[in-house]
């Protein structure tokens, strides 16, 4: 038998990679990596590298330490793949680890579903994405009391501020390409599953967007 976890993961995962097949379906081709990546990473790995929040608990739970990945990408989905499953423990304050660790794989995927599909150009809110995710438990018969809604959005509140680090988010916390191609991969990673591995494996396709260098 599956393990509960596992079982929701996978779940997640198919959801997610049917996201990541629909937008490359509308483009009629694969969706490379987009403009604006090598420069969403830079600053992630300037902002990984300074201990400052909010990125300076993702360098813990990814266990980055000095060593980063040389790929714009890579860094990227790592670092967001972190924040779905710590490597270590994240540093945090008991009560916001905590918040962290109750999102479960089912409430991941609405949120990106919900930012990638549903929120442009709306500004993403935590209190958005907890209560999408509140309302797809209840539809799946697994409705959540005011208290565990709460713990939603504690935990949204740690994650929205670290998607605006990483470039999934521009100034206005409104979700921009590198967000479109970041969230699904970077999720899914977390949970256990590369949806670009063929692309990894070879080399990124349009790897740098257009007009950008690593």
């Amino acid at each position: 038998m599956m393990d509960p976890w596992d079982e929701a993961a996978a779940a997640a995962v198919e959801r997610l990679r049917a996201l990541v097949a629909s937008a490359s379906s509308a483009r009629a081709e694969p969706v490379d990596r987009p403009d604006g990546t090598v420069a969403a990473a830079a600053g992630a790995r300037e902002g990984l590298r300074s201990g400052i929040w909010p990125l300076d608990w993702v360098a813990r739970a990814a266990a980055f330490d000095s060593a980063f990945p040389d790929d714009a990408g890579d860094l990227l989905l790592e670092a967001l793949a972190a924040v779905v499953a710590p490597e270590a423990a994240p540093g945090l304050e008991e009560a916001d680890e905590a918040a962290l660790l109750a999102l479960q794989p089912a409430d991941w995927a609405a949120a990106v579903v919900h930012i990638v599909e549903v929120a442009p150009p709306v500004p993403v809110e935590a209190e958005a994405l907890a209560a999408v995710a509140a309302e797809e438990a209840a539809a799946a018969d697994d409705a959540l009391d005011s208290d565990e809604v709460m713990l939603l959005e504690a935990g949204f509140g740690l994650v929205v501020p670290v998607l605006a680090a990483l470039g999934a988010l521009d100034a206005d916390d409104r979700p921009t390409p590198v967000g479109a191609w970041l969230l699904p991969r970077g999720v899914a990673l977390g949970l256990g599953t590369d949806l670009d591995e063929g692309d990894r494996a070879n080399g990124w396709s349009g790897s740098a967007g257009a007009g950008e260098a690593e």
